[in-house]
């Protein structure tokens, strides 16, 4: 490419916006558990809320976003690759809204392929980048508490 563009400036030259997200879960006996990120509250946009374990922008190698994975689990919470491989592609967003976390309201236009990876439980995410403050192994009932609270991003 000739040049490259934050994620977060692509709506201000009216392009679409490409990133992954990757759920990390693991099993409690029978129970699914998931893991929580929180960012970091140096992050310009959403500091201090809840995430998936791992996301970022598609273009960091190149538009592949299996490989996108393997960086962004790396980075952000310590998957080593051979474990990172085991990421599965669960889903694709499409949407259009509009973002600005009270800085100035834009509209967003972005595709986020989404990941699922199982994690053994002797596992823990760890960060790494500085992107987030730490990692939280929660229940099913606990995350959907959380989201209906907009606790998450």
């Amino acid at each position: 490419p000739a040049f490259r563009v934050e994620r977060a400036a692509y709506p201000l030259l009216g392009a679409k916006g490409y990133g992954v997200h990757v759920n990390g879960y693991t099993f409690d006996g029978d129970e699914l558990r998931v893991w929580v990120a929180t960012r970091a509250s140096t992050k310009a946009t959403y500091p201090g809320m809840l995430d998936h374990v791992a996301a970022g922008q598609l273009a960091d190698v190149g538009g592949r976003p299996g490989e996108q994975v393997l960086a962004e689990l790396a980075e952000e919470a310590g998957v080593p690759d051979e474990l990172g491989k085991r990421a599965a592609p669960a889903s694709v967003v499409s949407y259009r809204g509009v973002a600005g976390e009270g800085k100035g309201e834009r509209v967003t236009n972005e595709v986020l392929f989404c990941y699922d990876i199982e994690l053994p439980s002797s596992f823990t995410p760890r960060p790494v980048d500085g992107e987030v403050e730490g990692f939280e192994l929660r229940s099913v009932d606990a995350v959907l508490a959380d989201l209906v609270r907009g606790r998450f991003k």
